[in-house]
């Protein structure tokens, strides 16, 4: 049986030396599955803040329905059938 390469002599060239300081941390996601948890969740914040409407609450769950409302937006633009997460270091 023949081994293949890792990868291509180009990328083991450009990435001689260069060690990771620690390993990534990722997961994949089904992009229709989150997208449907999301559209949920937005769901129930516009029903919360018309239960909320009139009180300084209200502002707080607006402001949060608007966020996810903008990241389920985004995912439903995303035309894979999987997503990528990971950690990003602050």
């Amino acid at each position: 049986m023949k081994r293949k390469p890792r990868a291509s002599a180009a990328i083991e060239s450009l990435l001689a030396g260069v060690t990771a300081a620690r390993p990534i941390e990722a997961f994949v996601i089904d992009q229709r599955g989150l997208a449907r948890i999301l559209d949920w969740h937005c769901q129930d914040l516009h029903e919360q803040r018309r239960r909320l409407a009139g009180t300084p609450a209200e502002a707080d769950t607006v402001r949060e329905a608007k966020y996810w409302a903008e990241v389920l937006s985004w995912i439903k633009g995303q035309y894979a059938g999987e997503l990528i997460v990971t950690r990003r270091q602050a």
